[in-house]
C-alpha cells in the first residue's frame, strides 16, 4: 500500500504492532517528524488502525529473521530505511536484531532476547545482587509440586515467555498448581518446549518503572483485578509513594536494567513493594503496554511515545541523550 509521497521521507519500520494504544501512536509519532511509518506483519488485517490512518503495510513472514531484513534491505534501497522497532512484546528481539544487522541504532539484542526469557532474566538479576521471587523452571507436575511446597503456598505459575499476564496464575493449593501447570504444559508450542515457571509470591503494591536509556521517566502505581489472575485494571501517576520509594523503587529499576545489558531506549520494569523492599518482577525491554504511555503524555510534558521515535534512528556514536529528568 502506498498512501503517502515518497519524497524525502525515509522509512520507519515497525515489526508487527499492538492491536491497540501505542502501535497506533508510534506511527503517528514517526509521520509527524517526517518519516513513513511501515509496518512488517503477516496479516495487515489485524491492525485497523493501519487502513483507518492509511499507514503502509508489507506482507512480510516476521517468525522469519531472514524475510525481516530482505524487507528491510528493500525499504533502504527504495527510500532509505530511518529505523526499525516494534510496539509488540514478541517481536522486539526480532525488530532489534534486523535494526542491528541493519547497521541501524538499536538496544543489544542479545539483551534483548535474554530478557523475554524469564527464568534466564531472573537468574541474571540474582546473580547481580537485584531483588527477585525465588522461582524454578519446572518440566513437569511433580517437579512443580515441589517447588511449590518448597516455596509455600501460595506461589505463582506463568509460562517462560508470555506477554500481557497471559497465563500467569496465583495458586493458593498444591490441586491448584497442578491443574494449572498441567493446562500451560498442554497448551505449550514447540517454540516453548513446556517451560513452566514457579515462583514465590511476593505482597505488596505493585508498581513500574518508565525509563529512557538509563533515565528514569516515572513510576505508576498499578492497580490488579481480582486474583487467582494478575490483570492490570488502572494505573496511577504520579505513584502516591511513602518517603523515600521513589528513590528505592527507581533505584532498583535501574540496578536491573544495567546487569541485563539494557541500557538503549525504553524499558518498563515492574516491581512489588514488599516488606523488604522493591522486588522486581519483570523487565520488558520496550515502551509499556496499554494506556500507560497515553497517561503520561496527558499527565506530563514530557512525551514518552514520541520521545521513543527519534531514539529509532538516533546516529549511532551520537552522544545525544534524552534529558535526564524524573517526573513524579
Amino acid at each position: 500500500m502506498e498512501h503517502e509521497s515518497a519524497a524525502g521521507r525515509p522509512w520507519l519500520a515497525f515489526v508487527e504492532s499492538n492491536t491497540t494504544g501505542t502501535g497506533r501512536l508510534f506511527c503517528a509519532s514517526a509521520r509527524a517528524r517526517g518519516h513513513r511509518p511501515v509496518v512488517l506483519t503477516r496479516d495487515p488485517a489485524r491492525y485497523p488502525y493501519i487502513a483507518l490512518d492509511r499507514v503502509d503495510a508489507r506482507v512480510v513472514d516476521t517468525s522469519e529473521l531472514p524475510a525481516v531484513l530482505d524487507a528491510c534491505a528493500r525499504l533502504a534501497e527504495e527510500a532509505g530505511l530511518a529505523g526499525v522497532t516494534s510496539t509488540s512484546e514478541y517481536f522486539i528481539a526480532t525488530a532489534a536484531a534486523a535494526a542491528a544487522k541493519s547497521g541501524l541504532p538499536a538496544p543489544d539484542p542479545q539483551a534483548v532476547e535474554q530478557c523475554r526469557d524469564k527464568t534466564r532474566q531472573r537468574v541474571v538479576l540474582a546473580d547481580a545482587g537485584v531483588r527477585v521471587p525465588r522461582f524454578a523452571e519446572v518440566n513437569d507436575t511433580a517437579s512443580a509440586l515441589r517447588t511449590a511446597g518448597a516455596f509455600g503456598l501460595p506461589v505463582v505459575v506463568k509460562p517462560v515467555s508470555g506477554s500481557g499476564s497471559v497465563g500467569v496464575r496465583l495458586c493458593t493449593t498444591a490441586a491448584e498448581v497442578e491443574r494449572w501447570c498441567g493446562g500451560l504444559f498442554a497448551a505449550a508450542g514447540a517454540n516453548d518446549r513446556g517451560r513452566v515457571l514457579v515462583e514465590e509470591y511476593v505482597d505488596g503494591d505493585e508498581y513500574s518503572v518508565e525509563t529512557f536509556d538509563l533515565h528514569a521517566v516515572a513510576v505508576v502505581r498499578k492497580h490488579l483485578g481480582p486474583a487467582p489472575h494478575f490483570v492490570e485494571v488502572g494505573h496511577d501517576f504520579p505513584a502516591p509513594l511513602a518517603p523515600g520509594d521513589h528513590e528505592r523503587l527507581t533505584g532498583t529499576a535501574l540496578r536491573a536494567l544495567s546487569a541485563l545489558g539494557l541500557g538503549w531506549g525504553a524499558a518498563h520494569t515492574e516491581l512489588r513493594m514488599s516488606a523488604r523492599g522493591p522486588v522486581v518482577i519483570e523487565v520488558n525491554p520496550r515502551l509499556a503496554g496499554g494506556m500507560i504511555p497515553p497517561m503520561l503524555r496527558v499527565a506530563q510534558t514530557e512525551r514518552v511515545a514520541p520521545r521513543r521515535t527519534p531514539t529509532c534512528w538516533r546516529a549511532k556514536g551520537s552522544q545525544a541523550q534524552p534529558p535526564a529528568q524524573t517526573c513524579r
